[in-house]
């Protein structure tokens, strides 16, 4: 389980719709793309990379990865 903001989850979706939009398609709503993203951070986090079609800003995930490194007991 990985915990995030509502804001890193905003800031991920309106990104996604950008993304979207450059690619003239169409946008998933916010719950949909919720959803979504927690099946990716939850793959990201155990090391299984899976294929699910959002776009996530890298600067989101090496935010993820440094709390997540920030977090680690067995490196306290």
């Amino acid at each position: 389980m990985i915990l995030y903001t509502e804001e890193t989850l905003d800031k991920a979706w309106q990104y996604d719709c950008k993304c979207r939009t450059r690619n003239d398609r169409s946008w998933i709503g916010r719950d949909q793309y919720r959803n979504l993203f927690e099946v990716y951070l939850d793959n990201f986090i155990a090391g299984t990379p899976v294929k699910v079609d959002i776009h996530i800003p890298d600067y989101l995930l090496m935010e993820i990865e440094m709390e997540l490194e920030d977090n680690d007991p067995s490196e306290k």
